[in-house]
């Protein structure tokens, strides 16, 4: 090997690595399970070793948000960053599946026993429900790529048959399972990989390979998937890396909270209030009094919005807030107004029930009845002016919805 090795030659040292493990554990091991456990110790730390410091693995069972558990995987790669844990040990962990990017099921021999096994364990961890992408997660990359999906994985140090008998059981157990419970690939250290190709049907060649559509959100491309084997050999690691690494990098960072009523359980969600209080305009809470409970709960001043040719554009309501007060209103939006009105002020806008309501703003009673006056003022193209509202003419929005 040359003095700088390339990287691909780098994942052979590797899958050396791996195997001189492997057969040092299959010759000194008296107990299948303490073989099972023992092989799948020699990739997670290879994995361990290897995978972007994100990302973490473990043996573990998974749940989604509806309480639903997978069985035992041998390996799950995990958002350690983000993902939280709920429950450790140093055997295995109970994670979150919205936060698993990959699971692996391993076998010291593969064969058709061995992949039923792992069919059943995959579709086990596929079957439960990921939580859809909202705006609150963040892409891995800056692309708008994102794949929340779990990424299937048999890999196997050894087998007792031909790369493609493994291929032909694999078919043949892809009659049980919906697609989209399938493994993405199976790997066999030092022979080869198995997977899907990609085939447009104006072209006669197979592309890459790729993952079976999954989720309502999927593009589906307009291609045949060509279950095939591929003759990695002493590259098959590298693949399996790179595969690997393709679905990690497009896995968005998710975030850690799960839902309340999951975390809670059965909790009584009844509360006995003692104190109510309010934030002022210096962002400090202070004491509510019955008196000025009663003055929020009802409009202080009300107008009638109104053009110059006698049309009712919107309704305003003032409720005194503390040290100030918010306005609501109905039939015109409110942020128009506000910069009109109230030029520079730090107000925010709210959409409640059938109007809007703005933030607590630094406006006394006083200040918003004098408005009218100051509409009246205003150059064109305003065109508009306030009139006291009679609020026994329409309907009145309920306490709550302001």
């Amino acid at each position: 090997m040359p003095d700088t090795p390339t990287v691909a030659e780098l994942f052979q040292l590797a899958a050396n690595r791996l195997r001189v493990e492997f057969e040092s554990y299959r010759e000194g091991s008296f107990h299948s399970g303490q073989m099972g456990a023992e092989v799948e110790t020699v990739l997670r730390n290879f994995l361990d070793a290897h995978l972007p410091r994100r990302f973490g693995s473990s043996s573990a069972f998974l749940i989604d948000g509806e309480n639903n558990v997978s069985k035992q995987c041998d390996i799950a790669i995990y958002d350690a960053l983000s993902s939280p844990v709920l429950r450790s040990s140093p055997v295995q962990q109970i994670l979150p599946v919205d936060h698993v990017a990959a699971i692996i099921e391993v076998k010291s021999s593969l064969n058709k026993s061995t992949l039923t096994d792992a069919y059943e364990k995959v579709a086990s961890c596929k079957r439960l429900r990921k939580t859809a992408l909202t705006k609150i997660d963040v892409a891995a990359t800056g692309s708008e790529l994102s794949t929340v999906g779990t990424l299937g994985i048999v890999f196997a140090f050894a087998s007792d048959t031909s790369l493609l008998s493994l291929a032909e059981n694999a078919r043949d157990l892809n009659k049980e399972y919906e697609s989209n419970l399938w493994p993405d690939f199976i790997f066999v250290l030092d022979k080869g990989s198995i997977g899907y190709m990609m085939q447009f049907p104006w072209e006669h060649k197979l592309g890459g390979m790729m993952m079976p559509p999954c989720g309502e959100e999927f593009a589906v491309p307009a291609a045949y998937l060509i279950l095939s084997k591929l003759d990695d050999g002493a590259l098959t690691l590298n693949r399996f890396f790179i595969i690997l690494l393709s679905q990690l990098t497009f896995f968005p960072h998710r975030p850690s909270t799960m839902r309340f009523e999951q975390i809670l359980g059965q909790v009584q969600d009844t509360a006995v209030t003692v104190q109510g209080y309010q934030y002022n305009t210096n962002f400090r809470l202070s004491v509510v009094s019955p008196q000025e409970d009663g003055k929020r709960r009802t409009a202080a001043v009300e107008y009638r919005v109104v053009t110059t040719d006698g049309v009712t554009r919107a309704q305003l309501g003032y409720y005194v807030w503390q040290d100030g007060g918010f306005i609501t209103a109905r039939g015109r939006p409110l942020a128009p107004l506000l910069s009109m009105i109230m030029p520079g002020a730090k107000a925010t806008v709210m959409r409640v029930n059938d109007g809007e309501c703005s933030s607590i703003l630094q406006l006394s009673e006083k200040e918003f009845r004098d408005w009218p006056d100051r509409f009246s003022k205003m150059p064109p193209p305003a065109n508009l002016r306030l009139e006291p509202l009679d609020w026994t003419e329409a309907n009145k929005p309920s306490p709550e919805s302001s």
